[in-house]
């Protein structure tokens, strides 16, 4: 098969950016009539909203048990300009709460980071701006010359201005971007297969197996009495033995040694509540459970896991009219 070039495949693909060149599995049948037939796309120019995004989590490993938990406020907005859409985010507030240690959940730092995503009048994904201003306010929250040489490698796979693009390109498309392109109508589910680039791992490709499915309509906001809205939820998780191979070529890919992955599992599960008609989100959240086995360079095994949790509520300036 032939490809048109990085950025064609990106415009036309929903995550992880090449599913639709593969086939598709169609699950589920069912339809309820009253609600929306279909999602669409249509976020306006001139939109303001207050976002609150919360993450939280913990990591065992070692014999301890690592928690963090922190809230930031952002502004999101958009502006046209010409056949694009500009998504912005501004006046982030900086986290208030406790951090992962390091350089723990780096994408669920990052993405908030990203000051700008340009998005098609389709809603498909363009590229970002702002990568610099991206990584420098990052290499300050994370102390960048106190990190231990494994975390400074870390931040550099994960701060690339090729990664970020990903990180911005990934988190679009899961909450926003895919949804129109995959046909889906009330109560049905599409799963589907499809190798993705990693450069948050320092490149290579990883087998994703997604599922998306419209599970029926919801609140808009905990206190609506009619609901307005949809809930979404989409399910991805790689292939194990891939993502093993990656993570062990990340670990040793400076000096050649290090630990040993003997194990690595991980799934993530995004949740949308969002107004069929527009796409517009009200509620958000992404959860991602890791499990893996280490043997150090001593030959010891030790075992670790990771559940991390990012959630985010919007708050419109007025009623967006697309």
């Amino acid at each position: 098969m032939s490809l048109a070039g990085p950025r064609r495949l990106e415009q036309h693909a929903p995550p992880m950016r090449s599913f639709l060149l593969f086939p598709l599995l169609l699950l589920g049948t069912s339809v309820s009539a009253a609600e929306p037939a279909t999602l669409r796309f249509a976020w306006p120019e001139g939109l303001k909203a207050q976002v609150e995004v919360h993450i939280q989590g913990e990591r065992e490993a070692g014999g301890r048990t690592q928690r963090h938990d922190a809230r930031a406020t952002f502004t999101l907005s958009t502006q046209l300009q010409g056949e694009e859409l500009q998504v912005k985010r501004e006046a982030f507030s900086g986290w208030k709460g406790t951090l992962p240690a390091k350089m723990g959940s780096p994408a669920d730092r990052l993405v908030d980071r990203i000051p700008l995503v340009r998005v098609s009048r389709q809603g498909e994904f363009l590229g970002i701006e702002g990568a610099a201003e991206a990584r420098e306010a990052f290499a300050s929250e994370v102390k960048l010359k106190s990190l231990d040489p494994l975390s400074r490698r870390v931040f550099d796979m994960t701060t690339t201005d090729e990664a970020l693009r990903a990180i911005a390109l990934d988190f679009w498309n899961m909450s926003v971007g895919a949804w129109p392109r995959l046909g889906l109508t009330p109560g049905t589910s599409r799963e589907l297969r499809s190798p993705t680039s990693v450069p948050q791992l320092g490149g290579g490709t990883l087998d994703m197996v997604a599922t998306f499915r419209w599970v029926g309509p919801s609140a808009c906001t905990p206190d609506e009495k009619e609901p307005r809205c949809v809930e979404l939820v989409l399910e991805s998780s790689p292939d194990r033995e891939q993502a093993k191979k990656l993570l062990q070529q990340a670990l040793t890919a400076q000096s050649g040694k290090g630990p040993v992955t003997e194990a690595l599992e991980t799934s993530q599960e995004v949740r949308a509540v969002v107004e069929p008609a527009t796409l517009l989100p009200h509620r958000l959240t992404l959860r991602r459970s890791t499990q893996m086995r280490m043997r150090t360079p001593q030959g010891k095994s030790e075992s670790g896991r990771e559940q991390t949790e990012r959630s985010y509520v919007f708050h419109y300036a007025s009623p967006a009219v697309p």
